[in-house]
């Protein structure tokens, strides 16, 4: 997910990777172990104690009157998440601050590149990435159009 809020990092992204290896395309927002869910109690008590505004305080009251966490995600026998119950799955149990977002920044390589061609260029952007919030960047057409590779004989 990639939206306005996270324009202004684009561009120091951008400026920072400035050369000419990588594209800065987008944000990617990754949430784990999946994206919390919020189910009808979680309307209900926010309706009933918090004036109708559903934000972290309310599901955190709901979660310390029930004494556990109520995602409404299901989790399956091999780790797949769904919004139903079905036979084998368990509801998640933990509480809204255990499900985290990380941020993961989306570069486009502009040609083949070799190993350490682009580990000095994404160095470059380290500090940035920390500062920010950052947990990673991925490559959005490493494969399919270029590559990072070990230079011939190495």
């Amino acid at each position: 997910m990639s939206d306005d809020k996270y324009t202004a990092d684009l561009v120091e992204f951008q400026a920072v990777l400035d050369g000419g290896l990588f594209t800065v395309e987008r944000v990617h927002e990754h949430s784990l172990p999946h994206p919390y869910c919020i189910t009808p109690a979680h309307v209900g008590h926010a309706a009933d104690h918090f004036n109708g505004m559903l934000g972290k305080e309310a599901i955190e009251s709901l979660e310390k009157s029930r004494g556990q966490g109520c995602c409404g995600m299901y989790e399956g026998p091999r780790g797949e998440c769904d919004t139903r119950s079905r036979y084998g799955y368990t509801r998640c149990r933990l509480l809204y601050d255990e499900h985290v977002t990380q941020k993961i920044l989306l570069v486009k390589l502009t040609r083949d590149l070799g190993n350490k061609e682009a580990s000095v260029e994404i160095f470059k952007a380290k500090a940035l990435m920390m500062k920010k919030g950052y947990e990673g960047i991925g490559f959005t057409n490493l494969d399919k159009e270029f590559t990072i590779a070990k230079p011939e004989g190495k």
